[in-house]
């Protein structure tokens, strides 16, 4: 693939890539959420093919049980091939606890869910980043 070829790839995947809606139940608060990648999106270096995860963090929450992430990316320029909840991870949002703990749905028409819910229904509050998902494409 030419370099600009694979600019122009890589400028598509930032603009259009994921777009994330977080649903809480209205009597819970979560103030923001945040992506990351380890590599940065734009790179003509990264060659195509090559995996990498987005995690979504949240920022702040009071009384949250349950959320639900929803990534929704172009599956022409790329491809979702795995979503976990990181629940053996100390920055989990609800490390510790018991939770439902659904298995994330990759929809092949570019959208990846993932969610969970604390059982029995307890609210956790928390002032610093708590990691709610992964999805390695």
């Amino acid at each position: 693939m030419h370099k600009t070829q694979h600019s122009i790839l890589c400028a598509l995947l930032l603009t259009s890539m994921i777009t994330v809606a977080l649903s809480i139940h209205p009597g819970y608060a979560i103030s923001s959420i945040t992506l990351q990648s380890p590599i940065p999106l734009i790179d003509s270096s990264i060659a195509p093919g090559t995996k990498f995860n987005i995690t979504a963090y949240v920022d702040i929450g009071t009384s949250v049980a349950a959320f639900q992430v929803d990534m929704k990316y172009d599956a022409m320029v790329v491809n979702a091939t795995r979503a976990w909840l990181p629940y053996l991870d100390a920055l989990y949002v609800f490390y510790g606890m018991s939770t439902i703990k659904p298995s994330p749905t990759i929809y092949p028409f570019g959208e990846t869910k993932a969610g969970d819910t604390t059982n029995p229904l307890t609210g956790v509050t928390f002032t610093s980043a708590k990691k709610l998902a992964i999805v390695e494409f």
